[in-house]
């Protein structure tokens, strides 16, 4: 089980491959997808190329994803991976040893758009980001901002897990 300071809450059960199923702190299951994502269809788009990771791996690819902005429903959206480097990193669960991953998300819809960077602290030894930022760069939504991201995380926004159960 992993707590973050955003008050979210993650029970982690079986893995299958890249795949670790969780439940969260309101009971909803999901699916936590090489560490970054909650939506599967991202590994055969070009997520699961990523692996191993590797400082300078990149990959890049479209994603058409659910979006409740969009007139349609759903938007394409420009998906970028990039493994930065190796950091130690101490939040108030713990020191661990990550490998600092870059999410860049660029989608326009509607003739508007939004642009949004995540940075993520992923520590191999969990199988799970002890720590993330997340910036808008640019968005013409009122409503997109700093919990908001079209590919998904199960945990939003800035956040730092303050507590790690293994079972």
């Amino acid at each position: 089980m992993a707590r973050f300071d955003t008050g979210a809450i993650l029970t982690f059960g079986a893995r299958d491959g890249f795949n670790c199923a969780y439940t969260d702190g309101l009971g909803r299951r999901g699916v936590k997808v090489a560490g970054f994502a909650d939506d599967d269809r991202l590994l055969d788009l070009g997520l699961a190329r990523l692996w191993p990771l590797r400082v300078g791996g990149e990959q890049r690819f479209d994603a058409v994803l659910r979006y409740p902005l969009a007139s349609a429903g759903y938007v394409t959206v420009q998906e970028r991976y990039t493994v930065l480097r190796r950091q130690t990193v101490t939040v108030p669960a713990g020191t661990f040893e990550t490998v600092v991953v870059e999410w860049e998300e660029f989608c326009r819809a509607d003739s508007s758009l939004y642009d949004g960077k995540r940075l993520f602290w992923y520590a191999p030894a969990l199988g799970f980001s002890v720590k993330s930022t997340m910036t808008i760069m640019a968005s013409a939504y009122p409503r997109v901002d700093r919990v908001t991201f079209l590919g998904s995380s199960p945990v939003v926004g800035d956040y730092e897990a303050v507590g790690i159960t293994k079972p």
